[in-house]
């Protein structure tokens, strides 16, 4: 233990979950029923589940968020390298383990992402796969942008290499790839095999795990407050659409739109017909929120 009664971690711990129950206020039964978990260094480990099973409530439980911010009834330990957690609050181990939740909004708090980055390394250190995240997530390219102005995929490949910072030290990971383009999960799951290499450990929750399948190594399944093992996650198939009808019902001509003084959109024309699904895909930061929030009439356009 240091002074302050932390633990000197250095990484290549093991993570055990014991007994752990989570009872949230109004509810009758627990959403975490005397769970048990064990995260071995060098371990991905993946948490499949329906909305509501307890995934993000784990994750918070462990990083200690639960019950010291979310008030919750709570029993079990989370111990870390044999030594007890349950004492310490959420910015206490933060110096021993790393989270990243599935909101960046609600963890990234400077004003520039060189800011978050060296906040980031003054409390894990520059370790390679700090190093390497900031690379593959592409995110060395937005050192000097403030995080208002980035779009909600820049800002979680942002609050992802600021959690990854901690690894060889456990890395908690809560819907890591929710607004993740393409190119960000390849990088996400290259940094998850490279600090797997390197003796690192993560524990993720992701309803979508066929994105991250290549660098999970095992998956479980929760439900009604248990883990079972559970294979990888398929990709879901839909339907075919039916043909759309005539109809327009959404349109524009010439729509452009300026945001933190970047022009995201350009002479955009658009139509959206009557009973039409229209998947709009495109790199983080390309404009896609941007133009929904345009079309809600939330932004206003510089033109069109």
């Amino acid at each position: 233990m240091s002074k302050n009664g932390l633990r000197n971690g250095n990484g290549g711990d093991v993570l055990e979950i014991k007994g752990l129950s989570v009872r949230l206020p109004g509810e009758a039964r627990p959403v975490l029923d005397n769970l048990d978990l064990t995260l071995q260094p060098g371990e991905v480990m993946g948490v499949a589940g329906r909305s509501g099973s307890g995934k993000s409530t784990l994750i918070h439980s462990v990083s200690g968020l639960v019950p010291w911010l979310h008030s919750a009834e709570v029993h079990g330990d989370v111990d870390l390298g044999g030594e007890s957690l349950s004492e310490l609050d959420p910015g206490q181990r933060a110096h021993l383990l790393a989270t990243c939740l599935d909101r960046p909004d609600a963890q990234l708090f400077l004003p520039t992402v060189r800011q978050e980055l060296e906040a980031a390394r003054r409390l894990h250190g520059d370790s390679p796969i700090f190093q390497l995240a900031g690379r593959r997530l592409g995110v060395d390219r937005l050192m000097d942008r403030r995080i208002t102005e980035l779009s909600s995929g820049q800002r979680q490949r942002v609050a992802l290499t600021v959690s990854l910072a901690a690894s060889p030290r456990p890395v908690l990971l809560d819907e890591p790839t929710a607004h993740l383009d393409s190119e960000g999960v390849r990088g996400l799951v290259d940094v998850l095999n490279e600090g797997r290499r390197s003796g690192g450990s993560f524990l993720l929750s992701e309803q979508a795990g066929w994105r991250v399948a290549n660098g999970v190594g095992s998956w479980s399944r929760l439900e009604y407050g248990r883990l079972a093992p559970s294979p990888s996650p398929r990709r879901l198939q839909c339907d075919q659409p039916q043909p759309a009808g005539r109809a327009v019902v959404v349109a524009t001509r010439g729509l452009s739109v300026v945001r933190g003084g970047r022009l995201l959109l350009e002479e955009v024309d658009l139509e959206i017909r009557k009973g039409e699904i229209v998947l709009l895909t495109g790199p983080n930061g390309a404009g896609k929120s941007t133009l929904a929030y345009v079309l809600a009439g939330l932004h206003r356009p510089a033109a069109g």
